[in-house]
């Protein structure tokens, strides 16, 4: 009887590290997601402020700015995510 107790700690104990690598995989990827948005939002910011202090026509800044934010927040994922 305690061979079969023993086994099933053994699988609760299995279970419970599994269910843990699962969350921290998942907070991984979370917070990288939170990272991108924050840094397209920044370059947005950035760039919508600077159009408006030097109040130009066409909004350069917004558009120069947005495009480089997401294209610095492509390669922070890149560089994050592991090679499968």
């Amino acid at each position: 009887m305690s061979k079969k107790i023993e086994k099933n700690i053994d699988n609760q104990k299995d279970n419970l590290q599994d269910a843990q690598k699962s969350i921290n995989v998942y907070a991984k990827y979370a917070g990288l997601a939170g990272q991108l948005f924050a840094t397209i939002g920044l370059g947005v910011w950035g760039g919508i402020l600077l159009d408006k202090y030097f109040s130009l026509n066409f909004p350069i800044f917004t558009v120069v700015l947005s495009l480089t934010a997401c294209i610095g927040a492509m390669v922070l994922v890149i560089k994050s995510v592991p090679k499968a």
